[in-house]
């Protein structure tokens, strides 16, 4: 009997130490990473679009090691980040259970600034579905950067302040593109560095799309602004979206045919052109509806 008692009570702290987890085991869970942020009061398209920023956050900075806190632990920033990397260690080894929504939210910018910063082939832009997740205070997405040609350019594009300024308005210069960036949200100044790295130096497919994205933004006095409230559209920021080079060829193709429609009637035809497309192909229609539905390029 009372080794009947000594067995129970053995699964049963066995059990009960199973069930807890640290933040670390929840950024490397899909299960629990949805449980996670679900718990914050995060649906829908946000949350999946929170899911796939984690996701290729902790890719980009594990770099081989399956042990996720190892790879934190061991990451090498400059001293003005020691603070951000040493709060996040911290979080990362806290019980799940007991972490607070705030603690979870700071950890989250935590990631998502060391990935940016120090991540292999990682850039932030800013979220298509702001509403609940501005209302956490999360205002970054993290895209990766998988054509290997476009990730040599990002390693060109300086990372943050005045270097990456200086950057943006020497091409826009060059270009003769009259965009003031002072409307440039933060978090999209890489992405918009690179599409101009892009559209100078990329290959042949990214420079034609550049130059059609252009053609789409320019409105009757013939100039092309691609930021702020003159601006046609934000749809540069593909460039950091997963698109196959047939995908982009296409796009540039609906880019260059709407460009001759009016600017305030280019949206409609923009969407009108891509459902066109997928004609009676249901997952297709879908992935357009979700698109459309995200509001990424067009405010």
């Amino acid at each position: 009997m009372i080794l009947k008692r000594i067995l129970i009570a053995c699964i049963f702290m066995m059990s009960t130490q199973a069930s807890i987890f640290k933040l670390a085991d929840v950024f490397v869970s899909k299960g629990l990473l949805k449980e996670r942020i679900s718990k914050n009061g995060v649906r829908g398209a946000s949350l999946s679009e929170l899911k796939r920023s984690v996701n290729v956050a902790v890719e980009s900075l594990s770099l081989g090691d399956r042990n996720f806190y190892n790879s934190v632990r061991n990451l090498r920033v400059s001293k003005t980040d020691i603070v951000k990397k040493n709060r996040l260690i911290n979080a990362l080894t806290k019980d799940n259970s007991k972490l607070s929504n705030s603690d979870f939210v700071t950890a989250l910018n935590d990631l998502f600034y060391l990935s940016e910063r120090y991540g292999k082939g990682a850039i932030s832009c800013s979220v298509c579905n702001p509403d609940d997740l501005k209302l956490l205070n999360i205002s970054t997405s993290i895209k990766k950067v998988g054509h290997p040609e476009v990730r040599k350019l990002l390693l060109r594009v300086p990372k943050k302040g005045v270097k990456l300024n200086r950057f943006i308005k020497s091409r826009l210069s060059r270009q003769g593109l009259d965009t003031n960036i002072a409307s440039l949200s933060p978090d999209d100044q890489r992405v918009f560095g690179l599409f101009l790295n892009l559209s100078e130096k990329g290959p042949k497919i990214y420079k034609d799309f550049a130059g059609a994205v252009i053609a789409f933004n320019k409105t009757a006095n013939k100039k092309a602004s691609l930021v702020g409230r003159d601006s046609v559209s934000s749809i540069w920021k593909l460039v950091v979206d997963e698109v196959s080079d047939g995908d982009l060829v296409k796009l540039t193709a609906i880019l260059n045919k709407v460009s001759k429609v009016t600017p305030q009637n280019r949206e409609k035809a923009f969407y009108d052109e891509l459902f066109r497309l997928a004609g009676d192909d249901t997952k297709k229609v879908n992935k357009v509806r979700q698109i459309k539905a995200s509001n990424c390029y067009f405010k």
